[in-house]
């Protein structure tokens, strides 16, 4: 502590690089932090920030006991569903869960994601300063690294955003391997192992570096009984600290061939000028499209934009390699980058639109080696998290290279002006945010006012059936969930098991909704209807909030004809389950 000031002073450069670049790439990230007014997130037209609000709620569930983290019966009501196939980034749970101390939802979301990419680059930078011992170096390495595309370009998924614990795994294995630290060796595999809890894609990404890390480092050491020892400590306290997310996974083999199968045998590929073109930014986006001849309709699928590598990162690589006393070094950074660049691509060769299905990449082959690690992948763009370390360290040795011909006085203003350039390069513009499907607006405070309504009803136990049916739907009523706790009809987890929505199609009524068709006593047989809504009533639930605006709302409207709401505003209505027995016209009635 007594050295802390000191430690302040000397790394002060990088800690307000980091702050301002930080504030500037998100904007206006930071003004949501602070007004408490709207309900704003940090991304586009993502339907999927929704779930991951939903994850910081059920995670803090989890770690208070009051939840089990693989099986929850809150959604899908009242089977339940599987959750061994859906990440639940705890860590995110805990951040903002504490941060909601202070400031509500969406604002505590939006400052975890500031810290997310603060962090992310504040690793790089520990890592590679040590790797250089040089602080202007290691600051242009975390800016490569923490303001990646890979890092600001996913908002809406925090476990994918934060890929700080890399650098930090490699950090502890490489300096506990050259210094002959076993605890740092431990605190590697336990960092590694950790991963799991927030992504299993990131966890195998995590463990492949470390793996090829430790090969190149036996190429020098295979004789060396100690680092054969740490070796053997590493992968103990990897598999220690994974089993319990790794364990259920194997458990459950029919959870793994729905994570294999969910999507077909369909790959979204990577198109490989997508390293080159940042469509997103206002400026290169259209230049280099034009200079490359990207096509028209845009690459072959929209997460192509978080790919670009950037030009000067790639400019300094190629510097190092040119330099030839930086080489040497180089050349397992550059095995490691290329195996996740081959990977990323997918299995087969994709160039400016063009697929070549006679060339195939070695993912093709992976998928058949070992199809529960690889097949899974079915949106290659993950293994970009496996890039960003890589490049960033190479661009780093091409950086030492050419500093050595740069006077001493002027260095740190040629690597802040080359850092700000990759700043520039990795721009991406703020998305239009989700907005409320009535007025167009981000969500307002009375969007949620059925909640309160709900929580004041004189029920002792409030099961939702939210229509209509629908998967982004699904997502919105996740949302509403982890603001009042509500067990629901429907979830929208990742890859839900075939068997989620057997209780909805067993029921006739849910099952004309879920068909997106009208259902009443009048519309369906009388007697049919009534049985549908008992078995309802008996199995808990107490009211149907049916949402205006939503997909397919108007498909089901007719099935309210005879029922009068408990309770109406702009955005809901909500008709309590009993009075649907008494809603029934007299015969000949209509």
């Amino acid at each position: 502590m007594r050295n802390l000031p000191r430690a302040l002073r000397e790394h002060l450069p990088v800690i307000a690089v980091v702050t301002l670049l930080t504030l500037a790439m998100t904007f206006p990230t930071i003004v949501y932090v602070f007004r408490t007014d709207v309900f704003w997130l940090p991304t586009g037209k993502d339907h999927d920030v929704f779930v991951k609000l939903w994850d910081v709620w059920y995670g803090g569930q989890v770690l208070t006991g009051k939840a089990d983290r693989f099986h929850t019966d809150l959604i899908y009501y009242p089977k339940g569903v599987s959750l061994v196939n859906h990440p639940i980034f705890l860590a995110h749970s805990i951040v903002v869960s504490a941060l909601q101390a202070f400031l509500p939802l969406s604002n505590a979301y939006n400052l975890a994601f500031l810290l997310i990419v603060s962090s992310s680059a504040g690793s790089a930078y520990l890592y590679i300063h040590w790797l250089f011992k040089d602080k202007w170096i290691a600051l242009f390495g975390a800016v490569v690294f923490g303001f990646s595309p890979q890092v600001t370009g996913h908002p809406a998924w925090p476990d994918i955003s934060w890929i700080a614990p890399l650098p930090l795994v490699l950090y502890c294995a490489h300096r506990g391997v050259r210094e002959r630290r076993a605890l740092l060796v431990i605190l590697a595999g336990l960092l590694t192992g950790m991963t799991s809890e927030s992504h299993l894609y990131f966890f195998v990404i995590v463990v492949m570096t470390l793996g090829l890390v430790l090969g190149a480092m036996c190429a020098s050491r295979w004789r060396d009984g100690v680092f054969w020892r740490q070796t053997v400590l590493l992968i103990a306290a990897v598999a220690i600290s994974s089993a319990w997310r790794v364990i259920p996974v194997l458990q459950h083999p029919d959870a793994l061939d729905t994570a294999l199968g969910y999507y077909g045998e369909g790959e979204r590929l990577n198109d490989i000028m997508s390293f080159f073109v940042n469509p997103r930014h206002p400026i290169l986006g259209p230049l280099g499209g034009g200079i490359l001849q990207t096509p028209a309709y845009g690459f072959k699928h929209h997460f192509s934009k978080i790919s670009y590598l950037g030009f000067l990162p790639l400019l300094l690589i190629a510097i190092g390699f040119y330099g030839g006393t930086t080489r040497r070094k180089m050349l397992p950074w550059l095995g490691l980058g290329l195996v996740f660049v081959f990977l990323h691509l997918g299995s087969t060769l994709y160039i400016n639109g063009i697929a070549y299905e006679n060339i195939k990449l070695p993912k093709h082959y992976l998928n058949q080696l070992l199809p529960p690690v690889f097949a899974a992948y079915h949106r290659t763009n993950y293994f970009m998290a496996g890039i960003c370390l890589p490049l960033a360290v190479l661009a780093c040795f091409g950086l030492a290279s050419l500093k050595e011909r740069i006077p001493s006085l002027a260095r740190p203003r040629m690597i802040l002006a080359l850092a700000l350039i990759v700043a520039f390069e990795y721009y991406l513009p703020p998305q239009e945010a989700p907005v409320d499907p009535i007025t167009g607006q981000p969500f307002s405070q009375e969007r949620l006012a059925f909640l309160d309504w709900l929580k004041g009803e004189e029920t002792d136990e409030i099961r939702l059936i939210n229509l209509p049916f629908e998967r982004n739907n699904a997502k919105v009523y996740l949302l509403y969930q982890s603001l009042s706790g509500f067990p629901q009809t429907e979830g929208g987890i990742s890859r839900p098991p075939p068997g989620a929505y057997d209780y909805i199609r067993e029921n006739s009524l849910l099952n004309a909704w879920y068909n997106h068709r009208p259902s009443n006593c009048v519309i369906s047989a009388r007697e049919v209807y009534k049985a549908s809504v008992t078995r309802l009533l008996d199995d808990g639930f107490s009211h149907i909030v049916f949402h205006h605006g939503f997909y397919f709302w108007q498909n089901i409207l007719e099935s309210f004809r005879y029922l009068e709401p408990a309770y109406r505003d702009d955005y809901v209505s909500i008709y309590r389950l009993g009075d649907a027995l008494q809603s029934c016209p007299n015969r000949g009635e209509t």
